[in-house]
Order: structure tokens, then C-alpha cells, then sequence
């Protein structure tokens, strides 16, 4: 009885293991480039970047590529995760204030830096998604400016397609998304799981 029970507790354990979630970075669309351009994102006008997420995911922050006057800098802006630009279901949204700023470099009398903000955690099944930013407050009140990873003859990108409510479609914005996600199982997960099946089928058995 008590090797059946150590058994059943080693095969558990398994499946716990195999629950368990990654964390770290869930989508990334390039660092930031902070030499080819820029779109703004305020004034009421929205930028809207594509993103797929590979497996079932939870999104709690987000660090994007912003252009600033120099000495200025983004406080606050307002994001939306949508099923497509400007419209469809939206799937959560939020006004978030800035938590961090890196500076990356300074071009063309621009101040270029990799600003993260909270995003209130998102559960999203696996699929493509769009991430909406507007409304951008910096701390001088001039324009903040979303980071392009290429430059105006790449609006084709394979990875993101991206948007602008007064141009159309532009090339697409550097920018990470970060949380959890449940791993993709790999071919020795599921034959760990069928053991923890079984062990529990002739944990069952033996009861009876």
C-alpha cells in the first residue's frame, strides 16, 4: 500500500509540473530601432500594432519604443487589445502611467528610450490580436511618438501589420508584451501525463 502511494504521489507530482506557467516575454516585435521613425499617438489619433500570441497567455506589461523631445518624457497613455484596428471586440483596456524608462539613444534631435507600463492582467486564448495606443501624455505636453522598427518602405511586414486612424496602414512599432503562458507540451509531457492517468486509474482499482 505504501509503494502503490508513493507511486501515485511521484505521478502527481509530475502533473504539477506540467502545469506550470512560463514567464517572461510572450511577443516581441523588434527592440527599439530609434532611427528610422516614428508615429504619433495622441491628439486623438491611435496607432494599432498586430501581435499573435503562440499559447494561451496572461499579458501584465508591455515596454514600447517612444520618441520625446528632448528633456521630455511619456507619463501616461491609454492602450486597448482589440480583435482588430480601431474596432471589433475589445478585450480589455486600461489608462496606465509609465514605470520605467530606459534611455536608448538620441537622433535627429529626438530623445529615443524603452518605456514599460502595467497592462491589467489580460487572459487571452492563442491567436492575433491588436494592441491600440492613444491619448499619450508626456511632461512638457508635447506629442510622444511611437518607435518604428523599420523604416516607410516596410508597411508589409511579415511580422506585425500596423495602423494609423489618420494615415492607414504604416510600418509597424517596436514594442515587447510580457506575462505568462501555458507552455506548448512537448512529446515526453504527454507521456508523462498518460502515466499520471494511469496511476490514478489503478490507484482507483485498488481501492475498490
Amino acid at each position: 500500500m505504501k509503494r502503490t502511494s508513493k507511486r501515485i504521489t511521484g505521478l502527481m507530482a509530475v502533473g504539477f509540473v506540467i502545469s506550470l506557467q512560463a514567464q517572461g516575454v510572450l511577443y516581441d516585435n523588434g527592440p527599439v530601432n530609434g532611427m528610422t521613425g516614428s508615429r504619433t499617438f495622441n491628439n486623438n489619433i491611435q496607432v494599432a500594432d498586430s501581435f499573435t500570441l503562440v499559447a494561451d497567455s496572461i499579458i501584465t506589461n508591455a515596454i514600447i519604443g517612444v520618441w520625446n523631445v528632448p528633456g521630455d518624457s511619456l507619463v501616461s497613455l491609454d492602450w486597448s487589445i482589440t480583435t482588430v484596428p480601431f474596432g471589433g471586440t475589445t478585450l480589455a483596456s486600461g489608462t496606465a502611467s509609465i514605470n520605467g524608462s530606459t534611455f536608448n539613444n538620441s537622433w535627429n534631435g529626438w530623445d529615443v528610450s524603452a518605456d514599460s507600463f502595467s497592462i491589467a492582467p489580460a487572459e487571452l486564448p492563442a491567436g492575433t490580436y491588436w494592441l491600440q495606443l492613444y491619448n499619450g501624455a508626456t511632461s512638457d505636453g508635447n506629442s510622444a511618438y511611437w518607435d518604428m522598427r523599420y523604416g516607410y518602405g516596410d508597411v508589409n511586414d511579415v511580422k506585425s501589420q500596423a495602423y494609423q486612424t489618420d494615415l492607414g496602414s504604416i510600418p509597424s512599432e517596436s514594442f515587447q508584451l510580457l506575462g505568462t503562458a501555458a507552455p506548448v507540451p512537448e512529446p515526453s509531457t504527454f507521456v508523462l501525463a498518460g502515466f499520471w492517468g494511469v496511476g490514478m486509474l489503478l490507484a482507483r482499482r485498488r481501492k475498490n
